[in-house]
């Protein structure tokens, strides 16, 4: 099992054999990624991996981690289960399952939702360590908070 990430980005896990093919671990990750084997340039301690060569000529072994510069104009995908995860995608979800009916459109109930999000994550990142502490002293003894 070898890894392959994205730098600052998604990454996945893959079963290779020392007989695979650098074009077999691309296409490894487009099935994992989905990112075209066309758009990947696989580095392995700073040395780019050339098509059609095999992983036992690059002395790839079991729990290697090999870095995918993804090319210019193509945007790396992420893999669903990443983006749904997130505990911001958790709480938007939430957040339109319970306003979805009180809106003509969703349209207008995107546009509510992302509206709440900015606000609050603008007023989140303004805490103080003791406004956190307050809230958490609070939420301790009375289970709920208040701002």
């Amino acid at each position: 099992m070898i890894t392959v990430k994205i730098l600052q980005g998604a990454e996945c896990a893959l079963e290779i054999t020392e007989d695979n093919t650098t074009e077999d671990l691309k296409a490894g990750v487009e099935r994992e990624l989905k990112i075209p084997t066309e758009n990947q340039k696989l580095v392995l301690k700073g040395k780019t991996l050339q098509d059609f060569t095999t992983l036992k000529e690059y002395k790839i072994k079991d729990g290697d981690k090999i870095f995918l510069v993804v090319k210019p104009g193509s945007v790396p995908a992420v893999p669903p289960t990443t983006v749904l995860d997130t505990p911001r995608s958790k709480l938007e979800a939430e957040l339109h399952k319970i306003l979805k009916d009180s809106f003509r459109s969703a349209e207008d109930c995107d546009k509510v939702v992302a509206s709440f999000l900015r606000i609050l994550e603008r007023r989140i990142s303004s805490l103080s360590l003791d406004d956190i502490e307050r809230f958490c002293e609070h939420w301790k003894k009375e289970k709920s908070l208040q701002f």
